[in-house]
């Protein structure tokens, strides 16, 4: 479906672009590659408050990470060539607007290798940061967005949330901007059971350079919008066991919005025991999409929700599928080594980004080397023992793909 777009509000129509899915081979679980220890480290009383107030973006199959430390930003690039190894892009001292930026103001980044640029997107505005110059050379104010992405001539901004009506009636859509921070076109979008962004982990958009990517929550469904915006593609796949949200919930759930404690003890019911729901997508390079979703468990034998992976070409405006992956393990035997079995994941808390063979999992923790030989059970000693005498730090967790 293609539907020709201007600066007016578009409501989305449940008319599907159904396309057969190849049979592809499942791969069951994932394996734990790589543990980089203590790569970011948090000082002070709150330290557990802001542990994981950062920003961070794959791009090119490498991942940008961004945070505040020291009153200094810090941009930093994760490689991935058979091992992931870390570099330091730049160290910005902030002074001036931003002498006080903590990191829980950062929302998102994005990346401009060619131009040696990086943006950052704040509470209320962009900055531009000069990567060989190591300043904030520019910014600009905006409203409230929660995605960043940038080509070689423009930014984007996009939103893709339930904000409260009196806050933004806008809630899905894209904008198209300069690098000095003027407007020149947008995109506005209605979308069905958007009451379901307030659910996270989640990344509800993603770009390539030509075209976003946002799924849709009554069924498994992406669109592909081109950056022109004067195009959107509607891409539903069929699914086995999918279970859709109920309008008769999420009516409800609108009509009744100041009722919030409630009404959200049902939807929780909802997103946690009942339906099938995209939470996740993410270009990996140009033309490889990530697709996380969770599918309600009919059985009840693993748990109430299991996550999967699903791998896509996108290529001539079609996805291939390449793989499905399952992220979330049964529970297993802590007694077995880390690294020659698998690893009990609690996929609920997964703050995380993905390469082609496998995703970055940002964790909570503190320094422990995880050896060959080591079993969940003699880590969770070791980490329970160092708790007290070392600062808390997001390590960095890389599982590959079997």
């Amino acid at each position: 479906m293609t539907m020709k777009t201007t600066k007016k509000l578009f409501l989305y129509l449940p008319v599907f672009l159904l396309l057969s899915i190849s049979s592809v081979q499942a791969q069951p679980y994932v394996k734990i590659d790589t543990v980089l220890n203590n790569q970011i480290e948090y000082t002070g009383d709150n330290s557990i408050e802001i542990s994981l107030k950062l920003v961070s973006k794959t791009y090119k199959n490498d991942l940008y990470v961004a945070y505040v430390k020291n009153k200094k930003l810090i941009i930093e690039k994760f490689t991935n060539d058979k091992s992931i190894v870390k570099s330091n892009l730049s160290i910005v001292k902030l002074k001036g607007k931003f002498k006080n930026l903590g990191s829980y103001s950062l929302k998102d980044i994005a990346i401009d290798m060619e131009n040696n640029e990086a943006y950052i997107l704040t509470f209320g505005y962009v900055m531009v940061i000069s990567l060989t110059e190591n300043r904030v050379k520019d910014y600009f104010p905006i409203s409230d967005f929660g995605y960043l992405f940038s080509d070689n001539e423009h930014l984007y901004l996009g939103r893709y949330y339930d904000y409260h009506p009196n806050d933004s009636k806008n809630k899905a859509g894209l904008f198209k901007y300069t690098k000095q921070g003027k407007v020149l076109d947008s995109i506005l979008l209605e979308v069905p059971f958007i009451e379901y962004t307030h659910y996270i982990p989640n990344q509800l958009f993603t770009f390539n350079g030509q075209s976003f990517v946002m799924p849709l929550f009554d069924s498994y469904t992406l669109l592909a919008i081109n950056k022109d915006f004067k195009s959107i593609d509607t891409f539903s796949f069929a699914k086995e066991n999918w279970v859709s949200p109920s309008i008769e919930v999420s009516n409800s759930f609108k009509a009744n919005f100041d009722q919030k404690d409630r009404f959200y003890r049902i939807l929780d019911n909802e997103n946690y025991k009942r339906i099938s729901r995209i939470e996740f997508v993410e270009f990996t390079d140009n033309n490889e999409l990530m697709v996380r979703y969770f599918q309600f468990d009919p059985s009840n034998t693993l748990s109430s929700n299991q996550r999967y992976i699903d791998r896509y070409k996108f290529t001539k405006g079609n996805f291939v599928k390449l793989q499905e992956t399952q992220i979330e393990t049964p529970k297993l035997d802590p007694n077995l080594p880390m690294k020659q079995g698998h690893v009990n994941l609690n996929s609920n808390s997964i703050v995380s980004h993905y390469f082609n063979d496998g995703f970055i999992y940002f964790r909570f923790d503190v320094p422990v080397e995880i050896t060959s030989a080591m079993t969940e059970v003699e880590y969770k000693e070791i980490k329970n023992e160092q708790v007290a005498k070392n600062n808390p730090a997001i390590n960095i967790w890389f599982f590959r793909y079997e």
